[in-house]
């Protein structure tokens, strides 16, 4: 086998066949149908698809077809990430976010897990598992029960039984 050859059949190998363009193109319009509905009904505020550049035009006509919105985010060799979300507000919400976002903090780390609907004690966990918060008894903060008597001593890390 000569070298054309091995370049040859190391270049068709890599080139996408229609059907693996198909296959992308159902796959990204499937998870643009699942995150649109997870968004719709309330699940989650917002959702965050990533893919590349040649799906913008679908997935951007699917978005407006359920009476959602979107912002288009660049990230470089041709890829995007596509914010998909239904109510007003969370415009802002994500503008915000994508300013402050670097690097990351506790409360942008929190508040992103909100939008995409994950629970307190998930986001707690993750926070701590990445070092972006400490727990309790890493900070040297003592819990302590409180008297019972009305004092609510929770900033000082008093809670009840």
């Amino acid at each position: 086998m000569g070298q054309g050859q091995i370049a040859k059949g190391f270049q068709d190998s890599h080139t996408p066949s229609p059907d693996a363009s198909s296959f992308c193109r159902g796959f990204v319009l499937g998870q643009t149908a699942a995150y649109i509905e997870q968004v719709i009904t309330g699940a989650k505020l917002a959702a965050q698809l990533g893919c590349g550049k040649g799906h913008l035009d679908d997935v951007l006509l699917a978005v407006r077809d359920q009476g959602c919105e979107s912002i288009i985010e660049e990230r470089g060799d041709d890829r995007i990430a596509i914010w998909i979300f239904r109510l007003p507000f969370v415009r802002q919400l994500i503008e915000e976010i994508s300013r402050e976002a670097t690097p990351p903090t506790a409360a942008g780390v929190w508040a992103m897990g909100k939008l995409f609907g994950y629970s307190d004690s998930e986001i707690g966990v993750f926070l701590q598992s990445s070092g972006l918060l400490r727990s309790a008894s890493d900070s040297g903060a003592s819990l302590r029960p409180c008297s019972g008597k009305g004092d609510l001593h929770t900033e000082q890390g008093c809670f009840p039984y």
